[in-house]
């Protein structure tokens, strides 16, 4: 389906691309990957290793765009309709709704994200997050204001799994995705109760999001054969929903709402996930931008900067064929093989690297529980280790590179949300000395969760002060917290 060819044949320099990347880079975006592609042609795809194209990416947000074309595909088959009462779907919870708000939110009003709850419901830990949505009160007429319930959308996909038997990833593979090119290997991690977590678990392939994309681009026809009515494809990704918020929009923000897809300028769709998971479709010049990453916490100060470099810079360059540029290409063609997960920057050592080279620290009273702390530093890795009465937590860290380790403790979230089973997760440390008293450690989880815990360790003679800062969801809960200590 997809051909590469060079920028130039697009229309755009090599060099912009390049240079569009170069300043995410300088920005310090912790890019995963990132592919453009004007219709059927890829003009760039890179991958920042260890990342590479066989990475099952969690998608988080990105899983709604998927969950409303399952719905789509359901209704076609008669399997329900928009307008159904989402209690037809949970006879066991008929109890529940006394609110009549609740009973009359219909699946549609699921899909642009005009529910009944302009609140969170709390799930997690909770054994059945159905249960948990129709235990929390609504605050609003459905089918009225926008407002994002990530909720809602668990529960359409949960119809989805209830009309068809099947989990809504695998009932959408069997019906297309496979037949497209999608990854069998993609899967989706599951809500407590044993329904997908389809609102944000979403595990594919890079690749895999610029298909599914494109499919959505066209309409649901892929290869002049179509899969989804164009009546509902349409619908989906034009303005059922105001989302103008009266804040300037860093990309999707003020622009309308379709079925689980946000509107774009220039009339073009998005499908847009926490920490910057993002597909975003230019319909006048028929480009995609996809992009995975872990900017847990960062995503409005991220996205303003890559709506802008997008409609700025990029698609405003697309255009007819121009004249070749066989160096261009070449240097992007390298730079483009060569991209790496972001680390730490600074120097590999300082003068007070001998001076607390395994001493140890005695902290202060914390609420970490952390009660002695040792530096380990050797010529291009080193370990942070912390005491407590639970055990010893190690962080090895590359100099200035990252290190592959499993996070420190025992115990991870499993593929059920909010359970956890033994085992750790995937991590990529570095750290580096940004001034002569300061040490900078980045612990960055790239798995089925991922985020990244900040470590600065600030030495002055025989003191330390130890800040954690954690950026992620749920991955560092009780790991947040400033530490005063002294050398022994």
């Amino acid at each position: 389906m997809f051909n590469t060819i060079s920028p130039e044949k697009a229309g755009i320099s090599s060099r912009k691309i390049m240079e569009f990347i170069m300043a995410a880079e300088d920005y310090g975006m912790n890019l995963h990957s990132l592919i453009m592609a004007r219709g059927n042609d890829i003009l760039a795809e890179a991958y920042f290793s260890p990342i590479d194209a066989s990475f099952l990416h969690r998608m988080y947000s990105v899983s709604k765009s998927f969950v409303a074309v399952a719905v789509g595909l359901a209704e076609q088959e008669g399997l329900l309709s928009l307008d159904d009462p989402v209690i037809k779907y949970f006879p066991e919870y008929a109890e529940y709704p006394a609110d009549p708000r609740l009973e009359a939110a219909t699946i549609r009003d699921m899909l642009t994200m005009r529910t009944p709850m302009a609140r969170i419901p709390v799930w997690w830990g909770k054994h059945d997050r159905v249960r948990a949505y129709f235990e929390t009160e609504p605050n609003q007429h459905p089918g009225t204001s926008f407002y994002y319930d990530s909720a809602g959308c668990f529960m359409a996909g949960c119809i989805v799994e209830r009309v068809t038997g099947r989990p809504f990833l695998e009932y959408m593979k069997d019906k297309f995705l496979l037949e497209i090119g999608f990854s069998p290997r993609s899967y989706c991690l599951k809500a407590p109760g044993g329904h997908s977590l389809s609102d944000s678990g979403v595990m594919c392939t890079t690749m895999d999001l610029l298909i599914f994309t494109r499919f959505v681009a066209n309409g649901g026809v892929w290869n002049g054969k179509r899969y989804i009515n164009e009546e509902f494809m349409r619908a989906a990704v034009s303005k059922q929903a105001d989302n103008f918020t009266g804040a300037p929009a860093p990309l999707t923000d003020n622009c309308g709402y379709g079925y689980y897809i946000w509107k774009t300028p220039r009339g073009g769709f998005a499908f847009v996930g926490m920490a910057d998971q993002l597909a975003v479709y230019d319909k006048d010049t028929d480009f995609i931008f996809i992009m995975t990453a872990e900017n847990m916490g960062c995503e409005s100060s991220t996205r303003a900067l890559i709506a802008d470099w997008l409609y700025r810079n990029i698609i405003p360059s697309l255009g007819e064929p121009t004249e070749a540029d066989e160096t261009s290409e070449k240097e992007l063609r390298r730079f483009l093989t060569t991209r790496t997960l972001i680390c730490q920057k600074g120097l590999d050592r300082s003068s007070m690297t001998d001076k607390i080279n395994n001493r140890k620290y005695s902290a202060d009273s914390n609420p970490l529980g952390i009660e002695d702390i040792y530096f380990d530093l050797h010529e291009d890795f080193g370990l942070l280790i912390c005491n407590t009465s639970q055990g010893d937590m190690k962080i090895e860290f590359g100099f200035n590179k990252n290190r592959k380790i499993s996070f420190p403790g025992n115990r991870r979230i499993g593929l059920v949300a909010s359970f956890y089973e033994e085992g750790s997760y995937d991590c990529y440390a570095s750290a580096a000395w940004v001034d002569d008293r300061t040490l900078s450690i980045a612990a960055r989880v790239t798995d089925t969760y991922m985020g990244t815990l900040f470590i600065t360790a600030a030495f002055l003679e025989d003191k330390l002060t130890l800040t954690f800062y954690p950026r992620s969801q749920r991955l560092f809960d009780n790991m947040e917290g400033t530490i005063t200590a002294t050398a022994r």
